[in-house]
């Protein structure tokens, strides 16, 4: 009688698993228990966790598992799993902003905006945009940049044709500034554009605004009437071209391109044109503004007399280079007097009313100014017409 409670007892412990073996979301009753194993209790006749608030059923594992704690900007979702807040997306095992460039944003009291972190971007004007001090915001990259010369730490790029070169020296960084890799100069804007004469594209290797690319190099707008300057690397503009240029888009927006002029000019408006012209004392010489006659020169001053007529520094002022010439206003040139020698051939050499003439050894390439027909010598040894004279007798 004793073995029956043993068989009993053995029978019921072998079944007890199989009879509560009703997994999640199984029905269940007295009869059919929920598995103890899987942390299961039967809810309404169907097996659900112990505490549905607190734990959440793992379908790998068939068990029930605590929560996870979800972070700041997510919430559990109703499978149990976080779920990232309304305006953010899952980056990075992460909830962050999902706002993009130019969308509305706020700013709360702590600081904190929904504009996307990912793309360096800030709530600037109630706007998703960028720094604009020190970044700018590239289309391609859909992100905010840093400007060339401006520091790279923070941003994952720099404006294109730039490089952040952090070089780890010990134990610092020698350098964390975006910089223009070579053939490329910084622009006004914090750009590194192609310099002169570089290969260029119209999409990621344009050339400075004053220039443009012409059979795949950049080269000045207006060949003919510039030149590039490498110390201010630009093209400059020579006397009498253009150096403002006013133009409107289709959508009637209005912008300028101006242009620097050669030394000694300046920006002037000439009818509806704007125009290099010499400064005051200045004279246009080849393609640039030269010292007027008589004007100060030498020690300290860098500017060349006018190489045109031509003159030269003698005792601090621009003058003819010899006794023998004199400085004609009218046509701005250095002639010479009646009787000083002169090249044969020679022209616009002589004086008015003049031209160089063989003398008596006609074997020498050299002759002497002398008044051509129907001109007088006068007593400044200039020539004048006979008909003249007798007007003033």
């Amino acid at each position: 009688m004793r073995i029956i409670p043993k068989i009993i007892f053995l029978v019921h412990l072998f079944l007890l698993p199989l009879v509560n073996s009703a997994k999640f979301g199984e029905p269940c009753n007295k009869a059919n228990l929920c598995s103890l194993e899987g942390f299961l209790q039967c809810v309404s006749n169907v097996c659900q966790c112990v505490k549905p608030e607190s734990l959440v059923y793992d379908e790998a594992k068939g068990v029930c598992i605590a929560l996870p704690e979800c972070d700041r900007n997510s919430h559990c979702g109703e499978e149990g799993v976080c779920v990232c807040n309304e305006d953010y997306f899952f980056s990075n095992r992460s909830c962050i902003p999902n706002k993009v460039f130019g969308e509305a944003c706020t700013v709360d009291e702590e600081g904190n905006h929904m504009c996307r972190p990912d793309k360096y971007l800030e709530c600037v004007d109630n706007k998703c945009g960028c720094d604009e001090a020190h970044s700018l915001y590239d289309e391609d990259r859909m992100e905010c940049v840093a400007r060339e010369g401006s520091s790279c730490v923070g941003y994952a790029n720099c404006v294109p044709n730039a490089a952040c070169p952090f070089r780890h020296t010990g134990s610092y960084y020698s350098s964390t500034l975006c910089t223009c890799q070579q053939g490329f100069s910084r622009s006004p804007e914090g750009l590194c554009l192609a310099i002169f004469g570089e290969m260029c594209n119209t999409k990621d290797k344009r050339c400075g605004h004053d220039m443009m690319c012409k059979n795949g190099r950049c080269e000045c707008k207006f060949a003919e009437r510039q030149k590039y300057d490498r110390d201010l690397n630009r093209c400059v503009s020579f006397v009498e071209s253009p150096c403002l240029i006013k133009s409107k888009s289709e959508e009637g927006v209005k912008s300028n391109i101006s242009f620097p002029c050669v030394n000694n000019a300046e920006c002037k408006q000439n009818d509806n044109l704007y125009e290099c012209r010499c400064k005051e004392g200045y004279i246009e010489g080849d393609h640039s503004c030269d010292l007027e006659y008589d004007q100060p020169c030498g020690e300290g001053i860098e500017d060349h007399c006018d190489r045109l007529a031509p003159l030269e520094c003698i005792n601090g002022k621009c003058k003819c280079s010899s006794e023998y010439l004199y400085y004609e206003t009218n046509s701005r040139k250095c002639k010479a007097l009646v009787g000083s020698p002169c090249v044969l051939g020679s022209k616009d050499f002589c004086t008015g009313g003049s031209e160089c003439k063989e003398t008596r050894n006609a074997i020498s390439k050299y002759g002497l100014c002398r008044c051509t027909q129907g001109y007088l010598t006068t007593g400044g040894r200039k020539c004048i017409h006979h008909l003249l004279i007798r007007k003033t007798v």
